[in-house]
């Protein structure tokens, strides 16, 4: 919340940056749960009970001073008037930053259980990188897409992904992959 007068009419309500969620997927007979500040999962069978416990080897990273940089200079451009500009500075000064950048934010339920875990990325336009888990929990392989490619369903040899390039258009995109 931020209002630079103090009074509540001029108050704007918005997400802080780089805010973690929580995420869940249901891949196979697995129900995964995670919070993306943390860097694990948790699955849980179809009886409820605690199955699996995944820790993902994502690294744990401070937001670097270009990327704020290039997010609050996307997000100044894009306010309309100084209420929304005020609101940006404030949700990027350094006394609101997260101290670490979320791990993941996605989750995609592949093929035979498999679980797609996205490492987190800011930028819609970065490429993208997947950790492949098992039905076991255990990591099985990373998968490299390229720049504004996000998966939206996996099947056995190919995966529907969202191409956004620079000026936000979306496509759809099939690529095909390769099971070693």
């Amino acid at each position: 919340v931020n209002s630079p007068t103090g009074r509540i009419e001029d108050a704007l309500v918005g997400v802080s940056a780089f805010s973690p969620s929580f995420l869940s997927a249901a891949a196979g007979a697995t129900f995964w749960l995670g919070d993306t500040a943390g860097d694990s999962l948790t699955g849980f069978g179809s009886n409820g009970q605690q199955r699996l416990a995944t820790r993902l080897p994502f690294p744990r990273r401070p937001p670097q001073t270009s990327l704020v940089d290039a997010m609050r200079s996307g997000e100044l451009a894009a306010a309309h008037d100084e209420r929304s500009q005020s609101f940006t500075r404030v949700k990027y000064a350094d006394d609101h930053l997260p101290h670490y950048l979320p791990f993941f934010q996605a989750l995609v339920p592949a093929p035979g259980g498999e679980l797609w875990v996205q490492e987190y990325s800011a930028r819609r336009t970065d490429p993208a990188r997947y950790l492949v888990v098992g039905s076991d929990g255990a990591p099985r392989a990373w998968i490299n897409l390229p720049a504004g490619v996000r998966v939206s369903d996996v099947a056995n040899d190919r995966l529907v992904g969202i191409h956004v390039d620079d000026d936000g258009v979306e496509t759809i995109e099939v690529l095909r992959y390769t099971r070693n």
